[in-house]
């Protein structure tokens, strides 16, 4: 497909993934709402392999990135805190299933 496009794989692929991503959280639901609604997620940025957005008025998380791991076919999340005017890494699961990936967010956000 994408050689009919004329674009390689490897041209396409980060923000293949991004979108792949986005578009898995975007039909997950939470106690019957949209994930991004229920979360208030927003600022999005797609990269090689990863997603990563931003979690408005919550002290303990403020953004979080979703990384692929290829090699597992598995996601991992990395939850981060704002101290000062940086971001540090407060977190970490790797090897989750997308299924499970929405819950964890929720449950790590503490809105749940």
């Amino acid at each position: 497909m994408w050689a009919y496009l004329g674009y390689s794989m490897s041209e396409q692929e980060p923000m293949f993934v991004a979108k792949e991503i986005m578009s898995q959280l975007k039909m997950s639901k939470v106690n019957g709402f949209p994930f991004f609604m229920y979360s208030g997620a927003r600022e999005f940025v797609g990269g090689d392999k990863f997603l990563q957005f931003r979690i408005p008025n919550r002290k303990r998380i403020a953004k979080i990135r979703v990384v692929l791991d290829e090699a597992r076919d598995l996601y991992n999340l990395e939850f981060y805190k704002k101290k000062g005017f940086e971001m540090k890494k407060s977190k970490s699961i790797d090897g989750i299933f997308f299924d499970q990936m929405a819950e964890i967010i929720v449950r790590e956000l503490g809105i749940n």
